[in-house]
């Protein structure tokens, strides 16, 4: 068993490498104290038959994602409120503000066994993101924000935010065929 029994877990996604590792990041619903919202993230290792490095990052997200590279770096992606609207799900209709998304990550590294603390890629009102890896370790985000398509890369560190589309975008899918995204 993977997640806490007493945690309602939901929205499992599964990434894995061509050395055999994998990595699962779900959603869980703490329901006991403390009462808490996380995405947690726990590495399969081949080698050892384990699972292990079981991650929980408090958040207030969901369609949460997560990418391995071949040297067992993992990227992790979701869709976090960053701040709630005033009028709920009515707010076009009572004139209250709609709640305020972004794409949120952090990053493991292999290397020295050690997690980012969360960042935000998108600023205020990212949505829907994906998330891929290339054979060589290049990591693609994409997100949709105000209609348009962004993304960042990690390529031996973040790059900026590039507009993909340059009108408005209704989603968004990263597709990999075994080289880097272009």
């Amino acid at each position: 068993t993977l997640s806490n029994p007493l945690d309602h877990s939901s929205n499992l996604r599964v990434g894995s490498n061509a050395a055999g590792d994998a990595v699962a990041v779900w959603r869980a619903d703490r329901s006991s104290a403390p009462l808490e919202d996380y995405i947690v993230v726990s590495r399969y290792v081949p080698a050892t038959k384990t699972w292990h490095l079981a991650r929980e990052i408090p958040a207030n997200g969901h369609g949460a994602q997560a990418v391995i590279d071949r040297q067992g770096n993992i990227t992790v992606v979701w869709v976090e409120l960053i701040r709630a609207g005033t009028g709920g799900w009515y707010y076009y209709y009572n004139g209250g503000e709609p709640d305020v998304y972004a794409i949120l990550s952090v990053r493991y590294e292999a290397a020295t066994s050690s997690w980012s603390s969360p960042v935000n890629l998108s600023g205020e009102g990212g949505i829907q993101s994906e998330v891929g890896v290339d054979g060589t370790g290049n990591v693609t985000v994409l997100w949709r924000r105000n209609g348009v398509i962004e993304s960042v890369r990690w390529s031996n560190g973040l790059s900026a935010v590039t507009r993909i589309s340059s009108g408005p975008a209704v989603a968004s899918r990263v597709l990999w065929y075994g080289r880097p995204w272009a």
